[in-house]
């Protein structure tokens, strides 16, 4: 595990975190 696999981690995170968002969205329409 080198510094990529650190990068997906971060990429993994990242885009949970705006699928939450886009769920909070849809939810507050």
């Amino acid at each position: 595990p080198g510094p990529r696999d650190n990068l997906v981690q971060c990429y993994i995170k990242r885009d949970r975190v705006a699928h939450t968002y886009r769920l909070y969205l849809g939810l507050a329409q």
